[in-house]
């Protein structure tokens, strides 16, 4: 990062950003959590990616929440 520019100048720079960091203790790719594969589908003026939605990815993750909400439940 050059001394004279911002953050936020290098920020706006970037073609991608970090929204959040998914953290797992298993060797393959978990379900994200429904509502984050819906604010996904959104436009970028919404603050999503703007990529469809895949109802049989969203599926998954549906059914990967409700898991875990039975695991919650149970606690």
């Amino acid at each position: 990062m050059e001394k004279n520019k911002s953050y936020t100048e290098e920020q706006e720079a970037a073609p991608w950003g970090i929204v959040s960091i998914k953290a797992q203790d298993v060797d393959y790719e978990i379900p994200m959590t429904p509502i984050t594969a819906m604010r996904n589908a959104l436009g970028k003026e919404e603050g999503g990616s703007g990529v469809k939605l895949e109802r049989e990815k969203y599926m998954e993750a549906f059914r990967y929440g409700l898991f875990l909400d039975d695991v919650m439940m149970r606690s």
